[in-house]
């Protein structure tokens, strides 16, 4: 089995995948556009050059380019300046979703090592910078419009084959189309995956870098018949933290993090992963001619794969040239490995992160997957306005399979993190508070019960919690001590409140806890709750998965408990990847370790 991690990374890699896919489905959605407003021009066209019976030479003629051919590129570049306008901020978008992804795949990737320390996360808006620049720092619509060049030498390329070959015009009309103007759609086409890869690449490593406890990163090469010899050959390759990948278009790679103070990941490296490969996998990848070279002892795997330079581009690993190998001006490549450190042991706490983590890259591949398919299903009503009755319903059933996902997730989630000593905890509710239903009474006993299991019997003392039923936001009353909450509140809302009830009988969870807040809000001013909250609810943000976890309260009472177990209720995966040092303390706690 690989590690952790490098699971992790290939599960974010399928979903990159899978992005990719649906974002080249729309865009040739609409390059049919683009066909069908040109064919009737060029058709039109390739009739008038047959009937004028002109040859190639005459063809390639500058008077005839200026006059004839000019025109049609003239309709062809209206279509394709409406084209980009639709792919523009489709490839903008794309980036920006990547860029955030690239901020979670990092996350994902040092706490899956198991680092035991909190760490500052991204915000999105901090590669916004890189949105609508291509890899040479040019808006990326410039980038774009280079394609037309290519575009009309294909469209006149296949009118000269044509006229040569005596094809029918209609035949030639529909090669210019298919063949000679599609090559403006695949350098649209490599731009639109290279261009969100590249802010994909280095979201993740300004993550790192920001994170503060990674030193460098290795490379994570994709392997299989289709991934070039640069990519294998320099598998597990390290960096600095600062330094970027030398990744060429189109590349399938991603980066592992060295953490400081853990050992680096092992994995099997592309190379020995190539040498298990069957004869004709090998083929694929190197090409006959250098994999006889190889399988003949006349050149090492390592020279089979070279460094590019670009002033503009970067620096990038790709396949050597087999002119290179023949004349033995081949250099073997050079990699550097990573760093050695001895490992570190993981507590118990990280250690259940690290398995809620691995948890939820099991999900994250399900719940993309629906996510796509919702996105799909919204851009098919643009091109569709009169199926979108049909299409917003299957969205709604989308919805509620994502919403089922993500309470299996939670579900295994909190199983993890069961005690093995529950608490004894009780619900009581006084027959004379007549306002509560034996709903309510059922599902505040359910929550008493939730919350057993998550707390130790060692920590929560053996008394009854007091219910009444009030309408509305719940609390705790730590003079009455009762728990004030509505018939149909949420399982979620009663563990919360309970979190306040073990709070106020535990001294020492109390002192914890506020030792805790004060240790994270420390340098921290106070701000408004904002919205949905009372005028004097206040807070110190600090880095907390959710505000409400910095709530202040003059009486000395936090919000550590009560959060910290609601969102191992409900949603433990987020806390574990959003708030590790947070989750870490709330899990000792409640063992009284």
């Amino acid at each position: 089995m690989p590690p952790l991690v490098v699971e992790v990374m290939n599960t974010f890699r399928q979903d990159i995948l899978r992005r990719e896919d649906a974002q080249r489905r729309r865009m040739a959605t609409a390059w049919l556009q683009v066909e069908r407003s040109l064919r009737d021009q060029v058709e039109l066209f390739t009739q008038r050059v047959a009937a004028d019976g002109l040859t190639a030479g005459q063809i390639r003629s500058r008077q005839f380019q200026l006059d004839r051919f000019a025109s049609l590129l003239g309709q062809t570049r209206q279509q394709l300046d409406q084209y980009m306008d639709v792919v523009e901020p489709q490839i903008a978008d794309q980036q920006r979703r990547m860029g955030a992804q690239g901020i979670r795949q990092a996350s994902a990737a040092i706490r899956a090592i198991g680092t035991r320390i909190g760490f500052d996360v991204l915000p999105v808006g901090a590669i916004e910078n890189l949105v609508g620049l291509a890899g040479d720092g040019s808006p990326l619509r410039s980038v774009l419009e280079n394609s037309y060049g290519a575009g009309a030498q294909g469209m006149l390329d296949q009118l000269l084959r044509g006229v040569a070959q005596g094809k029918n015009p209609r035949v030639i009309a529909r090669n210019m189309l298919r063949d000679g103007l599609a090559q403006t759609l695949n350098q649209v086409m490599v731009t639109a995956r290279t261009e969100p890869l590249r802010v994909f690449r280095e979201s993740s490593r300004q993550q790192y870098q920001a994170s503060g406890v990674v030193e460098g990163f290795r490379r994570l090469a994709t392997k299989d018949g289709r991934t070039c010899p640069g990519c294998l050959m320099s598998d597990g390759e390290y960096y600095d933290v600062g330094e970027s990948l030398r990744e060429h278009a189109v590349g399938r790679c991603s980066t592992v993090p060295v953490v400081t103070g853990f050992k680096p990941v092992q994995w099997e490296t592309g190379k020995d992963w190539f040498r298990k490969q069957s004869p004709a996998t090998q083929k694929k990848v190197l090409g006959p001619g250098v994999w006889n070279l190889w399988k003949d002892g006349k050149i090492e795997l390592e020279q089979t794969a070279t460094v590019h330079r670009n002033d503009i581009w970067g620096d990038s690993v790709r396949p050597t040239p087999l002119r290179d190998l023949v004349s033995g001006t081949a250099q073997r490549l050079f990699t550097r490995g990573a760093p050695q450190v001895e490992p570190v042991a993981l507590n118990e706490a990280a250690t259940a992160r690290q398995r809620i983590s691995g948890l939820a890259g099991e999900y994250e591949k399900r719940l993309n997957t629906i996510d796509e398919a919702m996105g799909d299903k919204s851009f098919q009503i643009l091109l569709k306005p009169k199926s979108a009755k049909k299409l917003q319903a299957e969205i709604a059933e989308l919805v509620v399979e994502r919403n089922q996902i993500r309470d299996e997730l939670a579900q295994r989630g909190r199983a993890l993190l069961q005690v093995p000593n529950p608490a004894q905890a009780t619900m009581y509710s006084p027959d004379e508070d007549t306002d509560a239903t034996e709903t309510g009474r059922s599902r505040w006993r359910q929550g008493v019960a939730e919350f057993n299991k998550l707390v130790s019997d060692t920590v929560a003392p053996a008394l009854r919690a007091q219910f009444l039923e009030k309408p509305g936001r719940a609390h705790y009353s730590p003079g009455s001590e009762f728990l004030r909450v509505a018939n149909d509140a949420e399982i979620r809302t009663v563990v919360h409140e309970m979190g306040h009830w073990l709070e106020n009988h535990s001294d020492d969870v109390r002192r914890k806890a506020m030792e805790f807040y004060q240790r994270r809000t420390a340098g921290d001013q106070l701000e408004p709750l904002g919205q949905g909250h009372y005028d004097w609810e206040m807070t110190r943000r600090d880095r907390f998965a959710d505000k409400y976890m910095g709530h202040y309260y003059d009486s000395g009472d936090t919000e550590i408990v009560s959060m910290g177990l609601e969102w191992f209720f409900a949603q433990p995966q987020r806390l574990a990847a959003e708030d590790p040092d947070m989750f870490d303390f709330v899990y000792n706690l409640v063992r009284g370790q």
